[in-house]
């Protein structure tokens, strides 16, 4: 296919969420098809495999338009921008924002598309699927000294109740069945948003507002920080 996305995802659900929404982009401006490597920095492991990947797909496809993102981008872009094989490379904060690829959503979306990339995005795809992502936050507030991705992602942002509510009832009414919330701190949710929000208010809003939702379920979580809001919706 003519001007087809292809992604190449590494690490996490955060990460094969924003591939979902990466691939559903049209590519109006770039004459070539294009790949996507989406990277990894959990590990030197992982950001070795984002390198190797990128030649990969060079040799498997020498045509293409590659374009890599992600946290291991992130952290040594400089690096990135000197490989051979990537032709472009896109920092983490603007990884959903399509016109810095050369591309644009596909379809009309009224979602402000805002630098910090924190605001949910409609997702095209569905229809083989019977699950779907939806990304609540992104970034942590944490320093831990064993983990990078506060570096490369930043601080933590919630995205407002409303917008997953929404999110949600267009994911089901397209036929998915169940959802899973993922984020970067998934128990940080609502701390950077006006009035009382947690991730145990935001779980009990979704039940009550959307009942026609079959399953919902929740991506890791630090157990020391679940509210007693989100056990108590465990127990219903």
């Amino acid at each position: 296919m003519k001007n087809e996305i292809k992604t190449i995802t590494l690490g996490c659900r955060l990460n094969s969420y924003e591939s979902d929404i990466i691939k559903s982009y049209k590519n109006n401006s770039i004459n070539k098809n294009i790949v996507v490597i989406n990277t990894c920095a959990v590990t030197a492991e992982a950001e070795r495999q984002g390198r190797q990947q990128a030649r990969k797909a060079r040799k498997k496809y020498p045509e293409a338009y590659i374009m890599a993102t992600g946290c291991a981008v992130e952290l040594d872009q400089k690096a990135w921008n000197n490989m051979s094989e990537v032709d472009k490379i896109i920092p983490n904060k603007n990884k959903l924002i399509p016109s810095l690829w050369g591309l644009q959503p596909e379809i009309n979306n009224k979602l402000a598309i805002k630098e910090d990339a924190s605001h949910l995005q409609s997702i095209r795809g569905h229809k083989e699927k019977t699950r779907a992502f939806i990304r609540i936050q992104n970034g942590c507030n944490h320093s831990c000294t064993f983990c990078i991705i506060t570096e490369a992602r930043g601080d933590s942002i919630s995205v407002p109740s409303g917008s997953i509510i929404s999110e949600i009832r267009k994911t089901v009414s397209a036929g998915i069945q169940e959802i899973i919330l993922t984020g970067v701190d998934l128990t940080s949710y609502g701390e950077d948003l006006p009035g009382q929000n947690s991730l145990g208010k935001l779980v009990k809003k979704i039940l009550k507002l959307v009942p026609e939702l079959e399953r919902l379920r929740i991506s890791s979580l630090d157990a020391a920080e679940i509210d007693n809001d989100l056990m108590e919706a465990f127990e219903t």
